[in-house]
């Protein structure tokens, strides 16, 4: 090997100034990278999370959301139970059991949705 040519396993990186290039920085930089992209994928899923600034203050706002949106399904869930108890065994020639279906399943889709970004917030270090 040729002194002016450098390792086949090295690669150069060029960093600007006051920038490490050394490989734990680098890992270090790309995952505060990668954090910014989800948080900013996050902030564009929560209304009016674009207005808050500062990672623990805009995750405060997201847990919030998603807090309101588990209100929201419970409370949709009783008001469901309470219409299904009024409610004959027909809406429009439709079973109210077919209703009911659709019912439970959208509200479990959207406790699994939520379930998973708390997961998501939780296994990517934004908490």
């Amino acid at each position: 090997m040729n002194r002016s040519e450098p390792p086949k396993d090295y690669i150069h990186v060029r960093a600007r100034r006051g920038e490490a290039t050394d490989s734990h920085s680098l890992a270090e930089r790309a995952r505060r990278e990668k954090i910014s992209v989800r948080m900013k994928i996050l902030q564009d899923l929560v209304p009016g999370c674009n207005k808050v600034i500062g990672k623990a203050p805009v995750l405060d706002e997201i847990i919030n959301y998603i807090q309101a949106l588990q209100h929201q399904v419970e409370f949709l869930s009783m008001e469901l139970e309470a219409v299904n108890t009024r409610m004959n065994s027909q809406v429009e020639g439709v079973p109210l059991k077919d209703v009911s279906f659709v019912c439970e399943f959208a509200k479990n889709l959207l406790l699994n949705l939520v379930c998973l970004i708390e997961n998501y917030i939780l296994k990517s270090g934004m908490v």
